[in-house]
């Protein structure tokens, strides 16, 4: 489970602006308004009344987060550094219009290495923070290391 979460629905509109693209860079921002709301695994305990209420075990339980409207603001950076390896990155931050001390900001790195025509390998790096999460998730930062093989049909 990621940050304890079940599903997260999120939406986004805004505006994407490149500050230089080249042939084998480009770099770009984006402006933007985020709507994302969370459903989340809520742990409860079970207790015995024969033994003075003593946790014998838990439950779980789905429990959806009010939305969060957010500004987002995004940095992105693309580097081919071959014709077979490509390597990419971007920074985005959601700062909550109705809550100033929550900021999220997620980070990702991913390293795609052509194997043969449209089959890619991927190697990538998911970092995110809140610095308010839910009130039943009692961490922070999450990180995520991913190994994927992608094939493109287009």
């Amino acid at each position: 489970r990621f940050a304890g979460l079940n599903h997260r629905l999120q939406g986004q509109v805004g505006y994407q602006r490149h500050f230089f693209r080249e042939k084998e860079h480009r770099f770009w921002g984006e402006l933007g308004y985020d709507l994302t709301v969370d459903e989340v695994y809520q742990q409860n305990d079970i207790t015995d009344p024969t033994m003075m209420d003593q946790v014998i075990g838990m439950t779980e339980t789905l429990l959806w987060v009010d939305p969060v409207h957010s500004v987002r603001l995004f940095v992105g950076y693309e580097n081919k550094l071959n014709q077979a390896v490509t390597f990419m990155t971007g920074l985005e931050a959601l700062l909550n219009v109705q809550d100033s001390d929550d900021t999220r900001i997620n980070w990702k790195s991913t390293l795609i290495s052509k194997l043969a025509g449209s089959l890619n390998v991927e190697l990538g790096f998911l970092l995110v923070f809140d610095n308010q999460p839910p009130p039943m998730i009692n961490q922070k930062l999450d990180t995520v290391t991913t190994v994927n093989l992608v094939y493109a049909f287009l």
